[in-house]
């Protein structure tokens, strides 16, 4: 097989054999993170056969580290590694496995089994599995471009935004991250509104770093109130600052200034605060799905 053929062959064998890995992770949000890390990862892999940017080198390494983070760590805090390695025996033994299955069940085989014939079909059909083509929606532009500059007139905050990347990123993660758009339409709506996103070196690539910086620093605000969860602990004010909860690895960090931006709560049960996390998590996978999975439909 020629080398190029393994830069396809890769992602789709590791996109594959993840889907059944997740088989053993119980809880349904970590699971869809940890797929769509999974295909994120893949497709980026991909973009990077052919443009090899440093900056898709970093986000291949972050990504991954996600996803043998959910993939190690998270069986073995809920079981032990020899019960972890026994689901996956457990598994391939399809014959021998007894299962309950409910509504709840059938639905997470689904995705699997959805998620497994679109890579089937990414296989096939590589150069069209992009979400930077056939997705230019002048309407979609013009509603994010007014949406854009309705943040900008409210806040003063904004005014020197045309001119500042940091403020971009800011407006971008905090206003527009979890919307439900296109991330080439959100590039042509930056355009319309006097942002120059190629001076910048902003393109939907960027976007998509961005929005796994947010998207991560979210999960460590979920995971710092697990303890309190389990106690039912009732918060009269809870404050989350980015800049506390930031992704810090060895091979990557988000050194981003968040410039004292926060989620914050008042008169809150730790269960309530833990929901409305979950859905800012739901929400990125809407809009990840949206980019991702469409163009192989």
């Amino acid at each position: 097989m020629k080398r190029e053929d393994w830069s396809i062959v890769i992602p789709v064998i590791a996109t594959l054999v993840s889907a059944i890995l997740s088989e053993v992770i119980s809880n349904i949000i970590i699971k869809m993170i940890f797929i769509i890390c999974i295909v994120s990862d893949s497709i980026i892999f991909l973009s990077y056969q052919n443009n090899k940017r440093k900056w898709k080198k970093n986000l291949i390494i972050i990504l991954s580290i996600i996803n043998f983070s959910i993939l190690f760590i998270v069986p073995v805090i809920n079981s032990s590694p020899m019960i972890y390695i026994s689901h996956l025996m457990d598994y391939f033994k399809l014959d021998k496995r007894e299962t309950k299955i409910d509504e709840s069940n059938i639905k997470i085989n689904n995705d699997l089994a959805e998620i497994k014939d679109k890579v089937n079909k990414i296989s096939n059909n590589v150069e069209e599995y992009s979400f930077l083509n056939n997705k230019d929606d002048p309407e979609e532009v013009k509603e994010i471009a007014e949406t854009i500059e309705s943040i900008i007139d409210d806040l003063e905050y904004y005014l020197d935004v045309k001119t500042s990347k940091q403020k971009v990123q800011i407006l971008y993660k905090m206003s527009l991250g979890t919307d439900e758009y296109y991330y080439c339409n959100i590039i042509r709506a930056f355009e319309a509104c006097g942002i120059d996103c190629e001076e910048m070196s902003i393109d939907e690539y960027k976007l998509l770093l961005w929005d796994v910086e947010r998207l991560y620093a979210i999960y460590n605000m979920k995971e710092s109130i697990r303890d309190d969860l389990a106690e039912g602990v009732f918060y009269e004010e809870k404050e989350f600052l980015y800049d506390d909860f930031r992704m810090d690895m060895s091979e990557y960090s988000d050194i981003f200034d968040y410039e004292g931006w926060r989620i914050y709560y008042e008169d809150k049960t730790a269960e309530e605060v833990d929901s409305y996390l979950d859905s800012y998590i739901k929400d990125y996978y809407r809009k990840f799905n949206l980019n991702f999975r469409e163009n192989i439909d």
